[in-house]
């Protein structure tokens, strides 16, 4: 069962969006919008995980607040879509994984091969409950 925590304003680069908590039990998603999509057909949606590197250190290795400042222009162009963010760091694995594949990366590794070189998922993401937006 998935429940709203919260909801408000969220002022950004690329206008005023509105935002959405959810709890499903064991994580929070945060759900930002804008105009009216209630109902409509042809909405632009991101699904977007969670990045300690690109969100809050701003590395160049990574291309995740890129990706993110993309999909809020592209909605504010059109005037209407949906960004899903899931707590996914690493996909899925969590940041201690991403850390020990650094190493892997750095010969040339793709992400998701790396993962798995350290033992872990390739990608562990579950989109599950972002079905349910």
């Amino acid at each position: 069962m998935i429940v709203e925590l919260a909801k408000g304003n969220l002022k950004t680069k690329y206008g005023t969006f509105q935002e959405k908590l959810f709890y499903d039990g064991q994580k929070e998603t945060v759900v930002m919008y804008l105009g009216d999509i209630e109902g409509a057909e042809d909405v632009l949606c991101r699904v977007h995980s969670s990045c300690i590197f690109g969100h809050y250190f701003d590395s160049i290795k990574c291309d995740c607040q890129e990706q993110m400042d993309i999909s809020q222009a592209l909605i504010e162009k059109a005037g209407r879509g949906i960004i899903i963010l899931m707590d996914q760091e690493g996909k899925g694995n969590g940041h201690f994984e991403l850390l020990n594949s650094v190493a892997y990366k750095r010969k040339g590794i793709k992400q998701a091969d790396a993962y798995e070189a350290v033992g872990f998922k390739k990608d562990a993401r579950d989109f599950c409950s972002a079905l349910k937006f």
